[in-house]
């Protein structure tokens, strides 16, 4: 611009003077026209050039061919010397102004040397005709020599002084720069056309190995390709005098995007705004840590939601399954009064598989909510899958093939083996759905180890080795919305009737209980595959189970002590007991029983209890009475245990246990196999727990890390 500016003020000085009527040679008007043309050309050059280094090469030459030209010009104006020697300072001055040092002291010394250059000319030319009223130098050695000495040692004063201002505001800006380096803000500037002219360190590590073009080059190219519009919306609102603060994705150094909080705001030269400066603070761990925390409080949010559902689903089957157990005990009794060619006996076996269905129902909720009482063994998933594999083919279909990946050496888990079947078969069932055409269904097992790190993004976790259950089908996929969803009880995408929407959800409930962990991943039209973690076992396999007593072995003469809250349900298990042979008698509550105790004049053999009765559960009454009646047998029933309290009250791995709803058949089973397995209260510890001796049963109910699907459930990165 100050070059544009000289050329116009000379053109329009010389315009003047012809007017005036002051004689120009036609020499001087060619290199006039020449000098412009350079001019011009070290614009169009200059807009083009990307890089800080070729701009100043090319104002290099520029301020060189300007003293050249203009030596030339004034040395054939025979009394303008002396306006040649301040255009000579002139360019001088704006070297030191416009390039760096080093480069500027070569422009410095061209031009001292073209002044004396032009003195020499008009010295040996013809004289000339005086300009302004200054005369001319030709043949005047005296002047000329006076104009020499005197001019080359103001040019050469004014090189120094301008050397050394410009060193002492290069210290300062240095000073300044070093400022700039160490703060960890990427501060970038930029002309009024977006370009970048200057960039701290932290803007150069910002750009990685584009950093060496950084300056030279469009602000835009650092942003994201999604934000540089927003970019150029805030540039233009900066350049126009407003200050704005946003937050912008940018490309990092190796591809990743980055986040800014920045603020932009115009720089001002005088009072016109020169360039924009742009400051921005990198708050990508910010951003991932609130996206994290985001993530986490819709999992406690899924997790609460989960567990108040499960709370609700284990309590109506809870109480389900003690008028299911009513049902099924009055089917039992009918079918011994009737002739087995009755025609009423058809009539009970339909309300028999009925009650057997709405058993099944209220497992699955009880599964969901992780109420269920399990037998958990030491197994090999390896085993589930290929003892499963031919009644899956059945299951799914011909038109869906499937595949296993399994792992030759892969490690034990302790889960129940029906319940790993069930949720195997559920999986293949929701695959099958997902396939209406066909497909591929893949299981696949292996060894797998948590890390930390996952534990920690994934509440409920525990790091270790685990066992890894992978379930991938090619089937029509999950959107996110239905993902978030798929584990909750009666949610189901299938239209009316076609099905209950607890397979998941019994899934789900099923590997938390087993203290495992479930993972799924769907896009629309990619499939689902779902992965499921369960905890390595130190434990070998298990061995063959005793088998079941046969049934002329149930009756019994003993005195049972029933203790249950529901009037329904007393009444059925004493009759079913009676009709075993068995002395019966029966309480509400855990302070009835200790009264029927300390009255009844024989010794009580057993002490059946539900486990979850209000006011003193049966745990707590087992242990009451162990004080005091140390032979007494023990055997809990319940439909669902909170796992504190079964925790609580099967202590020993063979503490006895019945599940509602039961078969006549089934009570009689688990009582004569607690009185004849000698599980006996034993004695009370100084800390009035129970302890159980051993018998040929293991039953426990696996405790949670009261985890919900949220937790587990994720999309891939």
């Amino acid at each position: 611009m100050r070059r544009l500016a000289m050329i116009v003020s000379y053109g329009v000085a010389c315009a003047a003077l012809l007017l005036l009527g002051v004689p120009f040679p036609r020499e001087m008007f060619m290199l006039f026209v020449a000098w412009t043309g350079t001019a011009l050309l070290y614009h169009m050059m200059l807009r083009r050039t990307r890089t800080r280094t070729a701009a100043n090469r090319i104002q290099l030459f520029a301020s060189c061919a300007d003293v050249s030209l203009l030596t030339g010009m004034f040395a054939l104006i025979g009394g303008a010397w002396w306006v040649g020697a301040m255009v000579h300072g002139f360019i001088l001055t704006f070297a030191f102004s416009s390039l760096p040092r080093r480069l500027a002291l070569v422009v410095a010394g061209y031009a001292i040397a073209g002044f004396f250059i032009m003195i020499a000319a008009q010295t040996f030319r013809a004289p000339g005709p005086a300009f302004l009223g200054v005369p001319s130098l030709g043949g005047n050695y005296q002047l000329a020599t006076m104009v020499a000495l005197l001019g080359g040692i103001a040019l050469i004063g004014l090189a120094i002084v301008q050397s050394a201002f410009v060193q002492i505001m290069r210290r300062a800006q240095e000073r300044y720069r070093g400022l700039l380096e160490i703060v960890p803000d990427v501060i970038v500037s930029t002309n009024l056309r977006g370009i970048v002219t200057a960039a701290n360190a932290a803007a150069m590590r910002l750009a990685g190995p584009r950093a060496d073009d950084v300056v030279g080059q469009p602000l835009g190219e650092l942003m994201a390709g999604d934000e540089q519009a927003i970019g150029r919306a805030h540039f233009r609102a900066a350049r126009k005098g407003a200050t704005r603060q946003f937050v912008i994705k940018v490309n990092g150094p190796d591809g990743t995007p980055r986040w800014l909080d920045c603020t932009c705001k115009g720089v001002l030269e005088g009072r016109e705004i020169a360039g924009v400066l742009f400051v921005g603070r990198d708050i990508t761990r910010e951003k991932e840590d609130e996206e994290a925390l985001r993530r986490t409080e819709e999992q406690l949010i899924q997790a609460q939601k989960m567990e108040a559902v499960g709370q609700l689903a284990g309590g109506l089957a809870h109480d389900f399954n003690n008028l299911v157990s009513v049902i099924t005990g009055y089917c039992g009794f009918l079918r011994k009064d009737l002739a087995g060619d009755d025609a009423r006996m058809a009539d009970i076996r339909e309300i028999q598989s009925a009650a057997e269905s709405a058993a099944s129902l209220t497992r699955q909720l009880l599964a969901f909510s992780r109420k269920q009482v399990l037998q958990p063994k030491i197994v090999n998933l390896n085993d589930s899958v290929v003892q499963l594999e031919h009644m899956l083919r059945r299951l799914i279909g011909a038109q869906i093939e499937i595949k296993t990946r399994l792992a030759a050496d892969l490690q034990l888990v302790k889960a129940d083996p029906n319940q790993l079947d069930q949720v195997l078969m559920n999986l293949a069932v929701n695959a099958r759905d997902a396939m209406p055409h066909g497909g591929v269904l893949e299981l696949e097992t292996e060894n797998v180890t948590l890390g930390a790190e996952y534990a920690r993004t994934h509440p409920g976790v525990r790091a270790g080795q685990h066992v890894q259950l992978s379930i991938r089908d090619n089937g029509t996929g999950m959107d996110p919305e239905t993902q978030a969803r798929i584990f909750e009880p009666f949610f189901s995408t299938k239209p009316p009737g076609m099905g209950t929407g607890l397979g998941l959800s019994t899934v789900y409930g099923i590997v938390r209980q087993s203290g495992g962990y479930i993972w799924v991943y769907s896009e629309p039209g990619l499939g689902s595959v779902f992965k499921i973690y369960f905890p390595v076992t130190e434990e070998s396999l298990d061995g063959p189970v005793d088998a079941a007593p046969p049934d002329e072995l149930l009756q019994g003469s003993e005195t049972v002590l029933v203790v249950d809250d529901s009037e329904s349900l007393r009444p059925v298990v004493k009759r079913i007991l009676r009709q075993y042979g068995y002395s019966v008698v029966e309480a509400a509550s855990g302070e009835d029983a200790k009264s029927v105790v300390e009255d009844h004049p024989g010794p009580i053999h057993l002490l059946l209890a539900d486990i979850v009765m209000p006011g003193m559960s049966g745990p707590e009454l087992a242990r009451d009475l162990a004080r005091r009646h140390p032979d007494m047998r023990v055997l809990f029933m319940s439909g669902y245990a909170e796992n504190a309290i079964v925790r609580e009250g099967l202590r020993h791995p063979s503490a006895g246990f019945v599940e509602k709803p039961f078969s006549p058949e089934t009570l009689a089973r688990e009582v004569r196999r607690a009185l004849d397995a000698g599980c006996a209260q034993g004695t009370v510890a100084n800390t009035g727990e129970l302890s159980f001796p051993a018998r040929s049963t293991a039953v426990t109910q696996i405790s949670d890390g009261r985890a919900s699907p949220a937790s587990v459930v994720q999309r891939k990165d």
